[in-house]
């Protein structure tokens, strides 16, 4: 137990303090307004202007952030402490930022609020954020922080033992094309057949006409390699599939094919299984509803958990979205163009609603790595994007948190441009796995 004393209470304040101390230090937390109820045989953060009354509280001096409400531009001055970047000083001594207002920045996505620039896909590039600017973007930072305090804590409470958590690892899986081949229909398939003949690539007429015959396997379907490989490991393991309808952006197998949904039956055996809304779903929220519907209609389950296609996230639009379709878990939170982490940490935290100051109900995993990042957005090799995921999986390992990577089916299935890029999830699952 972790005792709060604070004249300061706000709805953002109980929000961060409680993800901070509960969620990763893993301590429970208690908001005092009166230092004579405060109990001397714990711990006690003294977030005040005031001197604490003992020398064995810290302090923590609140900034006026921690209380506003709504959205206004602020000037972030980013300084280091300890040799991690902090911002919301305001103290020149002790604990010399409020950790509370600048978690709550970072894990809000306050700066994803305020005006800026979308992409071609309409998303917030991280080129605009706060961690990129000043290179923590590869850094939970605010895990790091988490552990800065509960140092701080300790040496002003030798006596007292904190609690501790464990590293996690989860394996996420999106499905959004989930053959090469099989299952396209008869329209799809002759129109392929008759643009590989057109270029005279015999060798790709003849894969399509094998795997359609049934003489090979489609070199996408890659499933029960991935599901031999978590019972190797021994980790969770999510499958997000793309059910929407075909389209220019969502080119995955008809939702009715009888193929695709053998697989997912299949896959919902040894592992959960979840929806991966539609790019059209981002400007039509009913096609959530509708995917949902279809997931849950082969799966006979309860559809809880979702990633949006193309990371297509609009806050807070996406995520009252989500919310009404009845998603408890959403794992978007991630920049396709560069790895690391978006809301600065490797903890799910309750996605909070801005516009209404309020706490919602989902939860949020952010993930830090996925293949096509490096591929595409940095046109590199195999060997080269495993040194560079290493130290990512260092930060995360450092802090007891949860790494999130996400690959696709056809990036494993060492066919055409991916070749090579099966022995890099092998090799990374392997480091992962370490002691």
């Amino acid at each position: 137990m972790i005792q709060i004393y604070t004249k300061r209470q706000s709805t953002r304040l109980k929000y961060v303090a409680t993800f901070i101390l509960e969620s990763i230090l893993k301590e429970k937390v208690e908001f005092i307004d009166d230092d004579g109820n405060l109990n001397n045989n714990l711990p006690v953060i003294w977030y005040d202007s005031s001197e604490p009354t003992n020398g064995s509280y810290l302090q923590i001096r609140p900034h006026e952030f921690i209380v506003e409400k709504g959205v206004s531009d602020h000037s972030i001055q980013v300084g280091e402490w300890k040799d991690h970047p902090i911002f919301f000083k305001t103290s020149e001594e002790g604990f010399p930022f409020d950790i509370f207002s600048a978690s709550f920045y970072l894990i809000s996505r306050y700066e994803e609020y305020l005006p800026h620039k979308t992409d071609k896909h309409e998303r917030f590039s991280a080129e605009q954020s706060i961690a990129f600017e000043h290179d923590f973007l590869k850094r939970p930072l605010v895990d790091e922080w988490a552990y800065l305090l509960q140092n701080e804590i300790k040496s002003l409470n030798p006596n007292w033992n904190p609690a501790t958590r464990k590293f996690k690892y989860v394996s996420t899986v999106d499905v959004d094309t989930a053959f090469a081949f099989k299952g396209k229909g008869v329209i799809r398939t002759t129109g392929a057949l008759l643009r590989d003949a057109a270029f005279f690539d015999t060798k790709a007429v003849k894969e399509r006409v094998r795997v359609i015959a049934g003489a090979d396997t489609d070199p996408y379907d890659v499933f029960q390699y991935l599901i031999d490989l978590k019972e190797e490991f021994d980790h969770p393991m999510i499958f997000f599939f793309l059910l929407g309808d075909y389209d220019v952006n969502d080119k995955n197998i008809p939702h009715w094919s009888p193929a695709f949904r053998s697989i997912i039956k299949h896959v919902n055996d040894y592992a959960l299984t979840a929806i991966h809304p539609s790019y059209a779903s981002t400007t039509d929220s009913s096609k959530i509803l509708t995917e949902i519907k279809r997931l849950k209609n082969i799966t006979h389950m309860p559809i809880t958990k979702s990633r949006q296609h193309f990371l297509k996230i609009q806050l807070p639009k996406t995520y009252r979205n989500l919310i009404e379709a009845d998603i408890q878990d959403d794992y978007s939170m991630a920049y396709a163009s560069h790895s690391g982490f978006r809301a600065s940490t490797c903890t799910p935290f309750r996605f909070y609603d801005l516009d209404l100051e309020l706490e919602t109900d989902l939860r949020v995993h952010s993930f830090p790595l996925m293949e096509a990042t490096y591929k595409y957005y940095k046109h590199q090799t195999p060997d080269q994007a495993l040194e560079l995921m290493k130290p990512v999986v260092d930060k995360v390992k450092a802090v007891n948190g949860i790494l999130y990577t996400t690959w696709h089916n056809d990036s494993l299935s060492e066919h055409g441009e991916w070749k090579g890029w099966r022995k890099l999830y092998e090799q990374l699952l392997k480091y992962i796995h370490e002691a």
